[in-house]
């Protein structure tokens, strides 16, 4: 009987009436409104801040795709950041002089059935002027000991390049990446990837680049153009004002 005590009471008691609830129009939010924030912190203890600030640096690199020059160069560095995102950036390159071993076999006449293939009597490249746009994508530490934290920047770069060959000059694009390790909170070592893509003067395309027969070296203007991919490493010190 008890069970059927709860069921009784809710059949027979009176129904609840819905009362309406109206507010004026005024009253009433217009709007939504989200909390603001007077300052966002991407990074928080940035121990290396490089906004309007120069850096200039220098190093060695290798061109890894030349195959008959020495691959060997030098290189200068400087660089603007209008701010730790955005920088403008120049780099020289001065490849070193003289032919690679695999150059030397064909100027020696390895290789060849007869006669001799010496490159350095073509044009070839003796400096890279390049123009880049550089984005710091990320910043980030790396603790190597209880009391000694390194600070790296990973970064993208692309741009214009202005090669000079023995007689003549070229333009091309660059594309390229690189990473900083800030040993102290001004000075850095600096690791690049460089791209870059020219039109100019092809050895192989010569008649003749026989030592023996031609004592001088040959205008860019007898021999065809071809277009050139080269890929830079670079690495070196950098210092940041």
């Amino acid at each position: 009987m008890r069970k059927w005590i709860p069921i009784l009471v809710l059949l027979y008691s009176p129904m609840l009436l819905a009362e309406i609830i109206e507010f004026p129009e005024e009253e009433l939010a217009q709007e939504s409104v989200l909390p603001i924030f007077d300052r966002v912190e991407v990074v928080k203890s940035r121990n290396v801040d490089v906004d309007s600030r120069f850096e200039v640096g220098a190093g060695i690199g290798f061109n890894l795709t030349e195959a008959l020059y020495d691959n060997k160069s030098l290189n200068l560095n400087i660089t603007y950041n209008f701010s730790n995102l955005h920088a403008v950036n120049f780099i020289y390159i001065s490849p070193f002089t003289g032919l690679s071993n695999m150059g030397e076999d064909l100027a020696n006449g390895k290789g060849l059935s007869g006669g001799r293939f010496d490159a350095s009597l073509a044009p070839y490249p003796k400096g890279y002027m390049l123009l880049n746009y550089q984005l710091t994508a990320y910043y980030g530490k790396i603790s190597l000991s209880k009391d000694y934290v390194m600070n790296i920047l990973l970064y993208g770069m692309a741009g214009l390049a202005n090669v000079t060959f023995s007689d003549t000059t070229a333009m091309g694009a660059t594309v390229g990446m690189g990473q900083k390790f800030f040993l102290t909170k001004n000075l850095g070592l600096r690791f690049d990837l460089i791209g870059i893509a020219f039109s100019g003067p092809d050895p192989t395309s010569a008649t003749n680049l026989n030592p023996t027969l031609i004592t001088s070296q040959v205008p860019s203007s007898s021999l065809e153009d071809t277009l050139y991919f080269r890929t830079f490493f670079n690495l070196g010190l950098e210092y940041l004002f």
